[in-house]
């Protein structure tokens, strides 16, 4: 058996919803998949795929010839661009020239994972052709970059945003559990559980309080080893927007969900506004964005240093820390 779909861990009620559409042949032509790295979402592409192509008496059956082929990627139905670092016009031109061939199957699904990586001049070449797409004939993009594509592209397909993963389908998935299980990605949890993750959280805290303490030697000390790779930046982004979280849940006086251990922390930050927390968690959102671009990671952690201690000055200033 493999119907993909069947697969899929998460997303309930929006995958089900997915799922009748394109059983009822009610899916739009153009997808943009969109939403956080590691929860999924190709997977979900891929099953929607088997589904139009497949050619057995219930769509998407699973055990049908075309079905199989999807499952093994070997379908000449289904067309992928997979990005490593850019995908260039010539791709996009190739999979274009196969559109025009004659169809074999039921219908054919052009899938283009990492869809930013696009350069301009491959998204130009796709407009056309997603303006006017061929009879039965889909375009799945899926990425977690949204705004890194043209917005001649975005405004040509309909947006579907996934979210984080629940800590049960996690755990499930990797085998990991607590904290790792919260991170809400299953790329996420899998990398940290194979690296040193504690000491990156401890690089977290030490972070913060050099924030508190205005140490910015050290703090910016502390971004450049924090900047070196890509996953680790992208936990610091994250963890933090959960600390943020939880200096707020402490105000409320609700129970504290991921920093229990680190009371000190959370007692210190305690006394920010709260227009100065959610701005520091804007800041950390819009940094985890910026990661997955070719802004320099060291020079992003020491803006944001920079620009927390200012907001951290001015919450000061009105009565806090």
């Amino acid at each position: 058996m493999a119907r993909i779909v069947d697969q899929i861990k998460g997303h309930g009620q929006r995958l089900q919803a997915l799922i009748r559409c394109a059983q009822e042949g009610s899916l739009g032509s153009s997808l943009l998949l969109c939403g956080p790295s590691g929860v999924g979402k190709r997977q979900v592409a891929l099953g929607l795929a088997q589904i139009l192509i497949c050619e057995g008496e219930g769509l998407g059956c699973g055990v049908c010839p075309a079905c199989l082929r999807v499952e093994k990627r070997q379908s000449e139905s289904l067309l992928m661009i997979e990005g490593q670092e850019t995908i260039k016009i010539d791709e996009v031109r190739e999979v274009i020239k196969a559109l025009s061939l004659v169809k074999w199957g039921r219908a054919r699904v052009v899938l283009i994972d990492d869809a930013h990586l696009m350069t301009a001049q491959a998204c130009n070449a796709l407009l056309k052709v997603l303006e006017e797409p061929p009879k039965d004939s889909y375009f799945f993009l899926v990425t977690h970059q949204e705004r890194s594509l043209l917005s001649t592209i975005r405004s040509r397909c309909e947006t579907l945003r996934f979210g984080y993963l629940s800590r049960d389908v996690v755990e499930e998935v990797c085998g990991v559990s607590g904290w790792l299980a919260s991170q809400g990605s299953v790329e996420m949890a899998q990398k940290l559980a194979d690296s040193d993750w504690e000491q990156a959280r401890s690089k977290l805290n030490s972070f913060f309080f050099t924030l508190l303490e205005g140490d910015r030697s050290k703090g910016f000390e502390l971004a450049r080893e924090l900047a070196r790779d890509r996953t680790q930046l992208t936990f610091f982004c994250r963890e933090g927007q959960a600390l943020m979280r939880d200096v707020r849940m402490n105000q409320e006086e609700i129970a504290i969900s991921m920093f229990e251990d680190q009371r000190e922390l959370i007692q210190r930050l305690n006394s920010l506004s709260g227009n100065a927390i959610l701005e520091v968690g804007q800041s950390l959102i819009q940094m985890e964005r910026d990661a997955f671009t070719n802004v320099d990671r060291t020079l992003l952690l020491e803006n944001f240093w920079l620009a927390s201690k200012e907001i951290f000055s001015v919450s000061s200033n009105e009565g806090g820390l």
